[in-house]
């Protein structure tokens, strides 16, 4: 087996490190149920992607700042990063709008989405949060493709 390269190693650590008191919708440690799944998707794609995956919510549910990424990352992982990054009172079609011109953030906000409704995650969420998560998947899927 080949190791993985080192901006995916790196992003691991820092994603690990910024979830590590964080857990998901059923209780499950965040970085483990949610961030492993989507890096998961996109295992086979880019250094860049599965970099992004790891560090996708760093920056929007973390203490994380935008100058720790880009001390450790090169400008278009953190670039995508902040693509997948909500901004408080932003629109979905803004948000979707900026996701869908980055091509890293695309990919991984599609694996992203994929990975909220999961049967094996939905069979432990509460029915209305599933309803929710599953309205998500639906709007962004049809968005960005």
């Amino acid at each position: 087996m080949i190791p993985p390269p080192a901006d995916v190693l790196r992003a691991a650590e820092v994603a690990r490190a910024c979830h590590r008191w964080q857990a998901d919708h059923t209780g499950r440690p965040y970085f483990d149920a949610h961030v492993v799944d989507v890096h998961r998707r996109v295992a086979q794609e880019s250094t860049a992607v599965q970099a992004v995956a790891l560090l996708h919510d760093v920056l929007g549910s973390t203490d994380c700042a935008e100058i720790e990424l880009r001390r450790d990352f090169p400008p278009h992982v953190v670039a995508a990063v902040l693509a997948l990054t909500r901004r408080s009172g932003e629109p979905s079609s803004e948000y979707y709008a900026r996701v869908r011109a980055d091509p890293i953030a695309r990919a991984v906000k599609l694996a992203d989405l994929a990975a909220l409704t999961e049967p094996a995650r939905v069979a432990g969420l509460d029915e209305a949060t599933a309803a929710r998560l599953a309205a998500e998947q639906r709007a962004g899927t049809a968005v960005l493709h």
